[in-house]
Protein backbone atom coordinates (compact mmCIF):
# COMPACT_ATOMS: atom_id res chain seq x y z
CA UNK A 1 0.00 0.00 0.00
CA UNK A 2 1.11 3.74 -0.87
CA UNK A 3 -0.23 5.22 2.51
CA UNK A 4 -4.03 4.26 2.91
CA UNK A 5 -4.10 3.46 -1.29
CA UNK A 6 -2.86 1.07 -3.23
CA UNK A 7 0.58 2.18 -4.88
CA UNK A 8 0.02 3.13 -8.33
CA UNK A 9 2.87 1.75 -10.64
CA UNK A 10 3.21 2.83 -14.05
CA UNK A 11 5.18 0.81 -16.45
CA UNK A 12 6.22 2.59 -19.65
CA UNK A 13 7.00 -0.37 -22.63
CA UNK A 14 5.29 -2.96 -23.30
CA UNK A 15 8.26 -5.57 -23.97
CA UNK A 16 9.63 -8.46 -21.83
CA UNK A 17 10.78 -6.38 -19.27
CA UNK A 18 7.63 -4.66 -19.02
CA UNK A 19 5.29 -7.04 -18.95
CA UNK A 20 7.59 -9.72 -16.76
CA UNK A 21 7.64 -6.28 -14.18
CA UNK A 22 3.88 -5.84 -14.71
CA UNK A 23 3.08 -9.63 -14.10
CA UNK A 24 5.03 -9.94 -10.90
CA UNK A 25 2.95 -6.65 -9.84
CA UNK A 26 0.01 -7.06 -10.63
CA UNK A 27 -3.23 -9.32 -8.52
CA UNK A 28 -1.99 -7.40 -5.77
CA UNK A 29 -4.99 -5.78 -3.55
CA UNK A 30 -1.91 -3.32 -2.84
CA UNK A 31 -0.72 -2.10 -6.27
CA UNK A 32 -2.39 -1.18 -9.05
CA UNK A 33 -0.20 -1.51 -12.76
CA UNK A 34 -0.84 0.67 -15.74
CA UNK A 35 1.31 -0.45 -18.55
CA UNK A 36 2.07 2.62 -21.55
CA UNK A 37 2.91 1.85 -24.77
CA UNK A 38 2.66 3.67 -28.10
CA UNK A 39 2.97 0.11 -30.23
CA UNK A 40 -0.73 -1.38 -31.57
CA UNK A 41 -0.04 -4.64 -30.03
CA UNK A 42 -0.02 -6.65 -27.11
CA UNK A 43 3.40 -8.05 -25.53
CA UNK A 44 4.89 -10.60 -28.50
CA UNK A 45 7.65 -12.46 -28.43
CA UNK A 46 10.26 -10.71 -30.90
CA UNK A 47 12.19 -14.27 -31.95
CA UNK A 48 8.26 -15.37 -33.53
CA UNK A 49 8.52 -12.13 -35.68
CA UNK A 50 11.03 -14.21 -37.66
CA UNK A 51 9.15 -17.14 -38.14
CA UNK A 52 6.16 -14.83 -38.89
CA UNK A 53 7.93 -13.42 -41.96
CA UNK A 54 9.70 -17.02 -42.74
CA UNK A 55 5.76 -17.61 -43.17
CA UNK A 56 6.12 -20.55 -40.81
CA UNK A 57 3.31 -19.06 -38.37
CA UNK A 58 0.55 -16.97 -38.71
CA UNK A 59 0.83 -13.64 -37.09
CA UNK A 60 -1.58 -14.36 -34.18
CA UNK A 61 1.11 -16.54 -33.14
CA UNK A 62 3.33 -14.07 -31.88
CA UNK A 63 1.87 -12.83 -28.86
CA UNK A 64 1.96 -13.90 -25.65
CA UNK A 65 -0.65 -13.50 -23.72
CA UNK A 66 -4.51 -13.06 -24.87
CA UNK A 67 -5.98 -9.71 -23.70
CA UNK A 68 -7.92 -12.07 -20.88
CA UNK A 69 -4.56 -12.88 -19.09
CA UNK A 70 -4.19 -8.91 -18.72
CA UNK A 71 -7.92 -8.46 -17.45
CA UNK A 72 -7.65 -11.27 -14.87
CA UNK A 73 -4.98 -10.07 -13.50
CA UNK A 74 -5.85 -6.14 -13.58
CA UNK A 75 -3.54 -4.95 -15.47
CA UNK A 76 -4.44 -1.26 -17.39
CA UNK A 77 -3.14 -1.79 -20.66
CA UNK A 78 -3.24 1.50 -22.66
CA UNK A 79 -2.38 0.55 -26.32
CA UNK A 80 -0.90 3.06 -28.85
CA UNK A 81 0.03 5.52 -25.69
CA UNK A 82 3.00 7.55 -26.16
CA UNK A 83 4.28 9.04 -22.57
CA UNK A 84 5.20 12.39 -23.63
CA UNK A 85 7.13 13.69 -21.04
CA UNK A 86 7.58 12.53 -17.12
CA UNK A 87 7.23 15.21 -14.64
CA UNK A 88 8.84 13.70 -11.99
CA UNK A 89 7.93 15.93 -9.27
CA UNK A 90 4.52 16.01 -9.58
CA UNK A 91 4.45 12.08 -10.71
CA UNK A 92 3.12 12.22 -13.66
CA UNK A 93 3.10 11.14 -16.98
CA UNK A 94 1.79 13.53 -19.84
CA UNK A 95 0.19 11.54 -22.78
CA UNK A 96 -1.72 13.04 -25.49
CA UNK A 97 -5.59 13.04 -23.94
CA UNK A 98 -4.21 13.82 -20.13
CA UNK A 99 -2.14 12.62 -17.89
CA UNK A 100 -1.15 9.21 -15.88
CA UNK A 101 -0.12 10.16 -11.80
CA UNK A 102 1.93 7.34 -10.66
CA UNK A 103 3.84 6.38 -7.03
CA UNK A 104 6.45 4.39 -9.00
CA UNK A 105 7.73 4.42 -12.90
CA UNK A 106 9.38 1.98 -14.41
CA UNK A 107 10.83 3.18 -17.79
CA UNK A 108 11.34 0.09 -20.03
CA UNK A 109 11.23 1.85 -23.69
CA UNK A 110 13.96 -0.39 -25.07
CA UNK A 111 16.14 0.68 -28.63
CA UNK A 112 15.29 2.11 -31.76
CA UNK A 113 17.51 0.44 -35.17
CA UNK A 114 19.82 2.60 -36.33
CA UNK A 115 19.35 3.95 -39.93
CA UNK A 116 22.74 4.36 -41.67
CA UNK A 117 23.21 7.81 -43.70
CA UNK A 118 22.48 6.16 -46.88
CA UNK A 119 21.37 8.36 -50.13
CA UNK A 120 17.38 6.67 -50.73
CA UNK A 121 16.80 5.31 -47.44
CA UNK A 122 13.55 6.35 -46.59
CA UNK A 123 12.44 4.61 -50.20
CA UNK A 124 9.49 2.12 -50.39
CA UNK A 125 10.29 -1.15 -49.78
CA UNK A 126 12.94 -0.18 -46.92
CA UNK A 127 12.88 -1.41 -43.62
CA UNK A 128 13.92 -2.00 -40.14
CA UNK A 129 12.87 -4.99 -37.75
CA UNK A 130 12.49 -3.83 -34.42
CA UNK A 131 8.56 -4.44 -33.60
CA UNK A 132 5.16 -6.36 -34.61
CA UNK A 133 4.44 -3.90 -37.17
CA UNK A 134 7.57 -3.84 -38.73
CA UNK A 135 7.72 -7.78 -39.34
CA UNK A 136 4.21 -7.33 -40.43
CA UNK A 137 5.07 -4.35 -43.30
CA UNK A 138 7.91 -6.66 -44.11
CA UNK A 139 5.80 -9.87 -44.91
CA UNK A 140 2.76 -7.81 -46.87
CA UNK A 141 5.90 -6.59 -49.21
CA UNK A 142 7.41 -9.63 -49.47
CA UNK A 143 4.66 -10.98 -51.27
CA UNK A 144 5.12 -9.06 -54.51
CA UNK A 145 8.97 -9.13 -54.18
CA UNK A 146 11.47 -11.08 -56.04
CA UNK A 147 15.11 -9.88 -54.72
CA UNK A 148 15.96 -8.87 -51.18
CA UNK A 149 19.20 -7.22 -49.59
CA UNK A 150 19.82 -7.38 -45.79
CA UNK A 151 22.29 -4.70 -44.81
CA UNK A 152 24.02 -5.79 -41.97
CA UNK A 153 25.43 -9.07 -41.34
CA UNK A 154 24.84 -9.11 -37.46
CA UNK A 155 22.79 -11.81 -35.72
CA UNK A 156 19.50 -10.57 -36.86
CA UNK A 157 20.59 -9.58 -40.04
CA UNK A 158 21.59 -13.41 -40.91
CA UNK A 159 18.20 -14.48 -39.02
CA UNK A 160 16.14 -11.58 -41.38
CA UNK A 161 18.16 -13.27 -44.26
CA UNK A 162 16.70 -16.83 -43.68
CA UNK A 163 13.33 -15.80 -43.19
CA UNK A 164 13.79 -13.61 -46.81
CA UNK A 165 15.31 -17.01 -47.98
CA UNK A 166 12.47 -19.45 -46.86
CA UNK A 167 9.61 -17.03 -48.33
CA UNK A 168 11.48 -17.76 -51.86
CA UNK A 169 13.21 -14.52 -52.74
CA UNK A 170 16.94 -13.98 -54.05
CA UNK A 171 18.60 -13.13 -50.70
CA UNK A 172 21.72 -10.83 -50.57
CA UNK A 173 23.68 -10.02 -46.97
CA UNK A 174 26.16 -6.72 -47.38
CA UNK A 175 28.30 -6.61 -44.58
CA UNK A 176 30.68 -3.92 -43.32
CA UNK A 177 33.42 -6.07 -41.98
CA UNK A 178 36.16 -8.28 -43.54
CA UNK A 179 33.73 -11.35 -41.75
CA UNK A 180 30.93 -12.40 -40.63
CA UNK A 181 30.36 -11.32 -36.51
CA UNK A 182 33.83 -10.74 -35.68
CA UNK A 183 33.09 -9.85 -32.14
CA UNK A 184 31.58 -13.80 -31.38
CA UNK A 185 33.26 -16.00 -33.49
CA UNK A 186 37.15 -16.94 -34.72
CA UNK A 187 37.80 -16.49 -38.34
CA UNK A 188 37.58 -20.40 -38.59
CA UNK A 189 33.78 -20.48 -37.33
CA UNK A 190 33.31 -17.11 -39.61
CA UNK A 191 34.60 -18.92 -42.81
CA UNK A 192 32.24 -21.99 -41.83
CA UNK A 193 29.24 -19.75 -41.17
CA UNK A 194 29.74 -18.01 -44.37
CA UNK A 195 29.74 -20.97 -46.43
CA UNK A 196 26.68 -22.65 -44.26
CA UNK A 197 24.53 -19.31 -45.14
CA UNK A 198 25.94 -19.71 -48.94
CA UNK A 199 24.73 -23.11 -48.74
CA UNK A 200 21.13 -22.15 -47.92
CA UNK A 201 21.20 -20.10 -51.74
CA UNK A 202 21.74 -16.45 -49.51
CA UNK A 203 24.89 -14.72 -51.40
CA UNK A 204 27.03 -12.60 -48.78
CA UNK A 205 29.25 -10.06 -49.29
CA UNK A 206 31.71 -9.07 -46.93
CA UNK A 207 33.88 -5.85 -46.53
CA UNK A 208 30.73 -3.78 -48.90
CA UNK A 209 29.49 -0.41 -47.93
CA UNK A 210 26.28 0.77 -49.07
CA UNK A 211 26.27 3.63 -50.83
CA UNK A 212 22.48 5.17 -52.36
CA UNK A 213 19.57 2.81 -52.89
CA UNK A 214 18.34 4.24 -56.19
CA UNK A 215 14.28 3.90 -57.69
CA UNK A 216 11.75 5.71 -59.26
CA UNK A 217 9.75 5.99 -55.56
CA UNK A 218 10.13 2.44 -54.84
CA UNK A 219 13.69 0.42 -54.24
CA UNK A 220 15.04 -1.03 -57.19
CA UNK A 221 18.69 -1.24 -57.17
CA UNK A 222 21.27 -0.80 -54.33
CA UNK A 223 24.71 0.80 -54.77
CA UNK A 224 27.52 -0.15 -52.95
CA UNK A 225 30.91 2.10 -52.35
CA UNK A 226 33.05 -0.08 -54.35
CA UNK A 227 30.63 0.00 -57.76
CA UNK A 228 29.17 -3.01 -57.50
CA UNK A 229 25.42 -3.04 -58.19
CA UNK A 230 22.39 -5.49 -56.57
CA UNK A 231 19.04 -5.58 -57.98
CA UNK A 232 16.54 -5.56 -54.71
CA UNK A 233 12.97 -4.47 -54.82
CA UNK A 234 13.03 -5.13 -50.50
CA UNK A 235 15.77 -4.22 -48.17
CA UNK A 236 15.86 -4.79 -44.20
CA UNK A 237 18.66 -2.55 -42.44
CA UNK A 238 20.10 -4.53 -39.35
CA UNK A 239 23.24 -2.38 -38.20
CA UNK A 240 22.50 -2.12 -34.52
CA UNK A 241 20.25 -0.04 -32.24
CA UNK A 242 20.66 2.75 -30.15
CA UNK A 243 18.63 3.30 -26.47
CA UNK A 244 15.63 4.82 -26.21
CA UNK A 245 16.35 7.65 -24.49
CA UNK A 246 14.39 10.98 -25.37
CA UNK A 247 11.74 10.83 -22.75
CA UNK A 248 14.43 10.63 -20.03
CA UNK A 249 16.63 13.21 -20.96
CA UNK A 250 13.36 15.34 -21.92
CA UNK A 251 11.93 14.94 -18.47
CA UNK A 252 15.76 16.09 -16.84
CA UNK A 253 16.80 12.13 -16.36
CA UNK A 254 20.07 11.41 -16.26
CA UNK A 255 21.40 9.94 -19.68
CA UNK A 256 24.54 8.83 -21.09
CA UNK A 257 24.61 5.67 -23.59
CA UNK A 258 21.36 5.00 -22.10
CA UNK A 259 19.18 5.71 -19.35
CA UNK A 260 21.41 6.31 -15.73
CA UNK A 261 20.61 4.34 -12.73
CA UNK A 262 22.13 2.99 -9.85
CA UNK A 263 23.22 0.06 -8.33
CA UNK A 264 19.52 -0.85 -7.64
CA UNK A 265 18.06 0.22 -10.89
Amino acid sequence: MWGDQPLRAVIIGNGVAGIWTASMLAGSPDVKVMVLTEEDYLYYNKPHLLEYIAGRIEFEKVFVYPEEWYVKRGIDMRLGERALAIDPVRKEVTLKGGKAAYDKLLLSTGGEPILPPIKGVDKKGVFTLRTARDAKSIREYARGARRAVVVGGGLLGLEVAGALCSLGLGVTVVEFQRRLLPKQIDEQASQLLMSMIEKMGIRVVVGGEVDAMHGEGRLERIALKDGTGLEADLSVISVGIRPRVELAASSSLRVGRGIVVDGRM
